[in-house]
């Protein structure tokens, strides 16, 4: 007795003293709704009256150990013994329980990555019985907290599922949707939507220039610029209309000065007088008043004086063959039957008959001075005698 006693306090303490190992093949039988497989046993004998794994004496956890040199030759060793029941069975490394466990004997000692090599079978034994726990039949049904059990051939409460929306009589209770929840777009179409996501009638078709977007009928135009350019300060500014129709006023140019009529402008000067005459040429030098508008006069008609280098002022002060010419005695170029005179061009043979009477003129005033001193010459020495 006492040895079996010993016995009994080693597989709790192995069973307690789980170790987080790693596995290929894992059980996935688990309902949803449970952290580990410990979790989902604990819940098992919860369903079954009993809240420890040796709670009662016709349904215990047994553990059993075998190497895997000998699965072959003697199969998988049995934690039950002769006409019990085994279920909820998971294979464990060593004499170790894990959270995480191989669905098989031969799944575990196939698998590379096993750290021992040999593993313990843990299983829930118990009597054959048709009846589970509250004097249910094999096939009854009843709930515990939010999951449906249900009794097995063997008398065991087994789990079937777990209910999101609570269970009551043994089956899932269904979820309240509400009407009209929420809006979704669906083609080119806008509908109704319950609390479930259960699609309803259609709240909203959208017009052919328009697509379906965050459950709404958005509007779709040609992207660019459209309207006039506009003067906005020194700005160019023009609309522009972005995908979704919404438009804006962007600016395309900053003007430097001003705007008008669309386009940047410069401030316009009025109309300057002209400048005055030359002065007469002076030690090379002439003067003049002359007029500027530009920006550095801010636009306005300003007086400054002009100075250039010079020959003359006039043609008077060039040689009698020569003008005055941009302020430069430039030489006459007559023509042939011209020459040069008083800085004009004058006709050949208006110039000969005027130089010709000239010495005829003279000629003939020679000759009657002449005949008048001899007239009185002679008249002298007639009186003498």
């Amino acid at each position: 007795m006492k040895f079996k006693k010993v016995l009994s306090i080693l597989a709790i303490v192995l069973m307690l003293a789980m170790t987080f190992v790693s596995a290929s093949e894992k059980i996935t039988t688990i309902p949803s709704g449970f952290n580990s497989f410990e979790e989902w046993k604990q819940s098992i004998l919860e369903a079954n009256g009993g809240r420890g794994y040796f709670s009662t004496t016709s349904s215990y956890w047994g553990l059993c150990e075998r190497q895997c040199s000998l699965l072959p030759f003697n199969g998988d060793c049995s934690p039950c013994s002769s006409g019990e029941t085994a279920s909820m069975c998971t294979y464990n490394p060593d004499s170790m329980s894990s959270m995480t466990t191989w669905a098989s004997a031969t799944a575990y000692c196939n698998d590379f990555l096993k750290p021992y090599n040999y593993y313990n079978r843990q299983c829930y034994c118990q009597v054959p019985t048709t009846q589970c726990s509250g004097g249910a039949d094999a096939g009854d049904r009843k709930c515990t907290g939010d999951s449906v059990y249900q009794c097995s051939s063997s008398g065991v409460w087994e789990i079937v599922t777990n209910c999101p929306n609570g269970c009551e009589g043994g089956t899932c209770q269904q979820q309240q949707c509400t009407d009209h929840s929420t809006k979704k777009c669906d083609g080119t179409s806008v509908y109704w939507y319950n609390s479930c996501g259960e699609k309803q009638e259609e709240y909203e078709r959208c017009d052919s220039n328009e697509v379906c977007e965050n459950s709404q009928c958005v509007k779709v135009c040609e992207e660019g610029y459209i309207g006039s350019k506009l003067c906005s300060g020194k700005n160019i500014v023009q609309q522009y209309q972005n995908a979704d129709c919404t438009t804006e006023i962007k600016t395309l140019e900053t003007c430097s000065d001003s705007c008008q009529n669309s386009q940047c402008t410069s401030p316009q000067c009025p109309t300057c007088s002209a400048p005055t005459s030359w002065s007469q040429c002076n030690n090379g030098q002439m003067f003049r008043t002359n007029y500027k508008c530009d920006a550095t006069t801010n636009y306005q008609c300003q007086s400054f004086t002009d100075t250039t280098s010079c020959e003359c002022g006039t043609s008077p002060q060039c040689s009698y063959d020569e003008v005055c010419e941009s302020n430069v005695c430039v030489t006459l170029d007559c023509a042939e039957n011209e020459v040069a005179d008083n800085h004009e061009c004058i006709e050949k043979s208006s110039s000969m008959g005027l130089i010709i009477g000239i010495i005829v003129g003279v000629f003939v005033i020679l000759i009657i001075v002449v005949v008048f001193l001899v007239i009185k010459v002679k008249g002298g020495r007639n009186k003498k005698r």
